[in-house]
């Protein structure tokens, strides 16, 4: 079992923590495009919301 504070790292802090400190550096360049791919997903999501968000009426 894991302590309960290594469950909840963030994703970036665990890239960093794979790459750097313990040297896996395939499975680093793995998560960071993982990171690339759900910004990418999230980033289009907004922008394709957005024209229902903004409201340009005047009263």
């Amino acid at each position: 079992n894991q302590p309960l504070i290594s469950s909840a790292i963030s994703m970036v802090y665990y890239l960093w923590n794979s790459t750097f400190r313990q040297f896996e550096i395939g499975y680093g360049s793995a998560i960071s495009w993982l990171v690339l791919i759900i910004i990418l997903v999230v980033t289009l999501i907004q922008f394709w919301m957005q024209k229902r968000w903004v409201n340009y009426d005047l009263y």
